[in-house]
Protein backbone atom coordinates (compact mmCIF):
# COMPACT_ATOMS: atom_id res chain seq x y z
CA UNK A 1 0.00 0.00 0.00
CA UNK A 2 1.16 3.28 -0.94
CA UNK A 3 0.85 6.22 1.06
CA UNK A 4 1.70 10.03 0.82
CA UNK A 5 3.08 12.04 3.92
CA UNK A 6 3.63 15.84 4.10
CA UNK A 7 5.50 17.83 6.14
CA UNK A 8 4.77 21.45 6.78
CA UNK A 9 6.00 24.45 9.21
CA UNK A 10 2.94 26.93 8.28
CA UNK A 11 4.60 29.89 10.14
CA UNK A 12 1.53 30.32 12.30
CA UNK A 13 -0.51 30.61 9.45
CA UNK A 14 0.19 34.62 9.85
CA UNK A 15 -0.12 34.96 6.01
CA UNK A 16 -2.95 32.60 5.15
CA UNK A 17 -6.44 31.23 6.14
CA UNK A 18 -7.61 27.55 6.37
CA UNK A 19 -8.82 28.17 3.00
CA UNK A 20 -5.38 28.93 1.04
CA UNK A 21 -4.25 25.82 2.99
CA UNK A 22 -7.12 23.38 1.68
CA UNK A 23 -6.42 24.87 -1.95
CA UNK A 24 -2.62 24.19 -1.72
CA UNK A 25 -2.89 21.21 0.02
CA UNK A 26 -5.78 19.27 -1.20
CA UNK A 27 -4.51 17.70 -4.47
CA UNK A 28 -1.80 16.42 -2.62
CA UNK A 29 -4.18 13.88 -1.59
CA UNK A 30 -1.74 13.01 1.78
CA UNK A 31 -2.20 10.50 4.08
CA UNK A 32 -0.61 12.04 6.95
CA UNK A 33 -0.29 15.81 7.63
CA UNK A 34 2.76 16.40 9.85
CA UNK A 35 2.52 20.13 10.58
CA UNK A 36 4.44 22.58 12.93
CA UNK A 37 3.86 26.15 13.93
CA UNK A 38 -0.09 25.60 13.64
CA UNK A 39 -2.17 28.15 15.57
CA UNK A 40 -4.49 27.46 18.36
CA UNK A 41 -7.37 29.22 19.85
CA UNK A 42 -6.56 32.35 22.17
CA UNK A 43 -7.33 32.01 25.61
CA UNK A 44 -11.20 34.01 26.16
CA UNK A 45 -11.80 33.92 22.64
CA UNK A 46 -15.40 31.59 21.73
CA UNK A 47 -14.80 30.21 18.44
CA UNK A 48 -13.58 26.80 16.70
CA UNK A 49 -10.50 25.35 16.83
CA UNK A 50 -8.26 25.98 13.76
CA UNK A 51 -7.26 22.55 13.27
CA UNK A 52 -10.75 21.55 13.55
CA UNK A 53 -11.85 23.44 10.27
CA UNK A 54 -8.52 22.61 8.29
CA UNK A 55 -9.10 18.73 9.33
CA UNK A 56 -12.54 19.14 8.44
CA UNK A 57 -12.41 20.89 4.92
CA UNK A 58 -9.12 18.13 4.11
CA UNK A 59 -11.44 15.26 4.81
CA UNK A 60 -9.57 14.27 7.73
CA UNK A 61 -11.33 12.54 10.42
CA UNK A 62 -7.95 11.69 12.73
CA UNK A 63 -5.99 14.51 14.13
CA UNK A 64 -3.85 15.02 17.10
CA UNK A 65 -2.45 18.59 18.16
CA UNK A 66 0.11 19.58 20.75
CA UNK A 67 -0.23 21.35 23.82
CA UNK A 68 3.07 23.08 23.96
CA UNK A 69 4.06 26.02 21.84
CA UNK A 70 8.06 26.26 21.06
CA UNK A 71 9.35 28.99 22.78
CA UNK A 72 6.19 29.91 24.71
CA UNK A 73 5.51 31.72 21.33
CA UNK A 74 1.59 32.61 21.62
CA UNK A 75 -0.50 35.79 20.01
CA UNK A 76 -0.37 38.62 19.77
CA UNK A 77 3.30 38.04 19.11
CA UNK A 78 2.49 35.81 16.47
CA UNK A 79 -0.73 35.83 15.78
CA UNK A 80 -2.66 33.56 12.69
CA UNK A 81 -4.45 35.43 10.22
CA UNK A 82 -7.77 35.73 11.50
CA UNK A 83 -6.87 37.11 14.54
CA UNK A 84 -8.52 34.44 16.53
CA UNK A 85 -5.65 31.97 16.88
CA UNK A 86 -1.90 32.03 18.02
CA UNK A 87 1.42 30.31 18.95
CA UNK A 88 3.72 27.24 17.61
CA UNK A 89 1.99 23.78 18.11
CA UNK A 90 2.79 20.56 16.21
CA UNK A 91 -0.05 18.46 14.61
CA UNK A 92 -0.65 14.95 13.19
CA UNK A 93 -3.23 14.41 10.53
CA UNK A 94 -4.04 11.47 9.76
CA UNK A 95 -6.91 9.18 7.41
CA UNK A 96 -6.60 6.35 9.67
CA UNK A 97 -7.29 6.29 13.78
CA UNK A 98 -4.41 7.58 15.90
CA UNK A 99 -3.64 6.46 19.06
CA UNK A 100 -1.22 6.74 21.93
CA UNK A 101 -1.00 10.06 21.18
CA UNK A 102 0.94 12.51 23.20
CA UNK A 103 3.51 15.82 23.67
CA UNK A 104 6.96 14.78 23.86
CA UNK A 105 9.21 17.87 25.16
CA UNK A 106 12.42 17.69 23.80
CA UNK A 107 15.44 19.51 26.42
CA UNK A 108 18.29 20.87 25.05
CA UNK A 109 20.23 24.19 24.28
CA UNK A 110 18.55 26.49 22.28
CA UNK A 111 15.18 28.25 22.46
CA UNK A 112 12.74 26.47 24.67
CA UNK A 113 10.29 24.84 25.12
CA UNK A 114 10.90 22.23 22.01
CA UNK A 115 8.62 19.59 21.13
CA UNK A 116 7.23 17.25 19.39
CA UNK A 117 3.74 15.14 19.35
CA UNK A 118 3.76 11.92 18.62
CA UNK A 119 0.99 9.29 17.48
CA UNK A 120 0.77 5.21 16.06
CA UNK A 121 -1.83 4.31 13.29
CA UNK A 122 -1.60 1.46 11.29
CA UNK A 123 -1.93 1.22 7.75
CA UNK A 124 -2.15 -2.13 5.83
CA UNK A 125 -1.91 -3.86 9.13
CA UNK A 126 1.39 -2.24 10.05
CA UNK A 127 1.83 0.37 12.88
CA UNK A 128 3.46 3.11 12.11
CA UNK A 129 4.35 5.76 14.77
CA UNK A 130 4.30 9.26 13.18
CA UNK A 131 6.59 12.46 14.76
CA UNK A 132 6.13 16.04 13.93
CA UNK A 133 8.01 18.55 15.29
CA UNK A 134 9.47 22.05 15.56
CA UNK A 135 12.93 21.93 17.22
CA UNK A 136 16.01 24.82 17.25
CA UNK A 137 19.00 24.39 15.57
CA UNK A 138 22.14 24.52 18.31
CA UNK A 139 24.95 23.09 15.83
CA UNK A 140 26.15 20.73 19.17
CA UNK A 141 25.00 16.96 18.83
CA UNK A 142 25.28 16.61 22.78
CA UNK A 143 23.45 19.53 23.97
CA UNK A 144 20.58 19.53 21.01
CA UNK A 145 17.43 18.61 20.93
CA UNK A 146 17.79 16.26 18.05
CA UNK A 147 20.24 14.02 20.37
CA UNK A 148 16.84 14.14 23.20
CA UNK A 149 14.66 12.65 20.04
CA UNK A 150 17.06 10.19 19.04
CA UNK A 151 16.66 8.29 22.25
CA UNK A 152 12.44 8.90 22.24
CA UNK A 153 12.69 7.07 18.81
CA UNK A 154 14.61 4.37 20.05
CA UNK A 155 13.42 3.54 23.49
CA UNK A 156 9.62 4.22 22.68
CA UNK A 157 8.53 0.34 22.17
CA UNK A 158 6.31 0.96 19.06
CA UNK A 159 8.36 3.23 17.25
CA UNK A 160 10.22 0.77 15.10
CA UNK A 161 8.25 2.21 11.85
CA UNK A 162 8.86 5.81 13.01
CA UNK A 163 8.08 8.47 10.17
CA UNK A 164 9.36 11.82 11.68
CA UNK A 165 8.52 15.04 9.69
CA UNK A 166 9.16 18.63 10.25
CA UNK A 167 11.59 22.04 10.99
CA UNK A 168 14.58 20.44 12.59
CA UNK A 169 16.07 23.81 11.62
CA UNK A 170 19.68 22.27 10.77
CA UNK A 171 20.49 21.57 7.42
CA UNK A 172 20.46 17.78 6.05
CA UNK A 173 24.65 17.57 6.00
CA UNK A 174 25.11 19.25 9.75
CA UNK A 175 26.79 17.16 12.20
CA UNK A 176 23.70 17.04 14.31
CA UNK A 177 21.45 15.47 11.58
CA UNK A 178 23.92 13.06 11.00
CA UNK A 179 24.44 12.21 14.43
CA UNK A 180 20.27 11.98 14.65
CA UNK A 181 19.91 9.91 11.91
CA UNK A 182 23.24 7.44 12.91
CA UNK A 183 21.47 7.35 16.64
CA UNK A 184 17.97 6.89 16.04
CA UNK A 185 18.45 4.52 13.17
CA UNK A 186 16.41 6.75 10.61
CA UNK A 187 16.85 7.65 7.16
CA UNK A 188 16.57 11.42 5.33
CA UNK A 189 13.99 10.75 2.44
CA UNK A 190 14.44 14.66 1.73
CA UNK A 191 17.75 15.92 2.30
CA UNK A 192 18.64 17.93 -1.20
CA UNK A 193 16.30 20.59 -2.30
CA UNK A 194 16.93 22.62 -4.63
CA UNK A 195 16.71 26.12 -2.69
CA UNK A 196 15.25 29.16 -4.47
CA UNK A 197 13.80 31.43 -2.71
CA UNK A 198 15.00 35.06 -1.53
CA UNK A 199 14.64 33.91 2.56
CA UNK A 200 17.49 31.03 2.04
CA UNK A 201 20.47 33.18 1.57
CA UNK A 202 22.61 29.97 1.50
CA UNK A 203 22.20 28.87 -2.26
CA UNK A 204 23.47 25.27 -1.09
CA UNK A 205 21.09 22.71 -1.85
CA UNK A 206 21.83 21.76 1.09
CA UNK A 207 20.84 23.95 3.23
CA UNK A 208 16.79 23.27 3.50
CA UNK A 209 16.18 23.00 7.41
CA UNK A 210 12.56 20.89 6.86
CA UNK A 211 13.12 16.50 6.88
CA UNK A 212 11.16 13.46 6.86
CA UNK A 213 12.66 10.70 8.33
CA UNK A 214 11.84 6.87 8.16
CA UNK A 215 13.34 3.96 9.89
CA UNK A 216 13.71 1.64 6.56
CA UNK A 217 14.58 -1.70 8.57
CA UNK A 218 10.89 -2.59 9.15
CA UNK A 219 8.03 -2.54 6.99
CA UNK A 220 8.29 1.05 5.33
CA UNK A 221 10.11 1.91 2.35
CA UNK A 222 10.55 5.57 0.54
CA UNK A 223 9.36 5.85 -3.23
CA UNK A 224 10.00 9.66 -4.24
CA UNK A 225 9.89 13.01 -2.57
CA UNK A 226 10.04 16.44 -2.57
CA UNK A 227 9.36 19.97 -1.84
CA UNK A 228 7.26 22.88 -3.17
CA UNK A 229 6.64 26.41 -1.89
CA UNK A 230 3.07 26.54 -2.81
CA UNK A 231 0.79 29.57 -4.31
CA UNK A 232 1.97 33.12 -4.07
CA UNK A 233 -0.21 35.12 -1.92
CA UNK A 234 1.37 38.80 -2.53
CA UNK A 235 2.95 41.45 -0.91
CA UNK A 236 1.22 40.99 2.54
CA UNK A 237 3.01 37.66 3.02
CA UNK A 238 7.19 38.22 4.63
CA UNK A 239 8.24 35.28 1.93
CA UNK A 240 5.26 35.85 -0.81
CA UNK A 241 4.24 32.50 -0.16
CA UNK A 242 1.60 30.95 2.13
CA UNK A 243 4.76 30.28 4.70
CA UNK A 244 8.46 30.79 4.86
CA UNK A 245 8.79 27.52 4.85
CA UNK A 246 8.11 24.94 1.63
CA UNK A 247 6.04 22.02 2.54
CA UNK A 248 7.62 18.74 2.23
CA UNK A 249 6.48 15.44 1.12
CA UNK A 250 7.10 11.54 0.50
CA UNK A 251 5.51 8.92 -0.97
CA UNK A 252 6.15 5.56 1.01
CA UNK A 253 5.16 1.55 0.47
CA UNK A 254 4.30 -0.01 3.43
CA UNK A 255 4.69 -3.80 3.35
Amino acid sequence: MKIKVVAYNIACAQWCRVESLVTELKPLNADILLLSEVPRLNSGISDDEWIDELAEKLGFKHFFIGTISSANHQAPDWPALTGRHGGKYKAILSRTPLTNCCDIELNGDGWSPASAVRADTIIAGTTITFYALHIPGIHNWQKSTHRHLATEIVDYKLGKNAIVGGDFNEPGNSEVMIQLIENSHLVNTVTKHPIDHVLYDNQNSEYAIDHILYDDQHGVRALASGEHWGAQVGENSLSGYLSDHPYIWTDFMIT
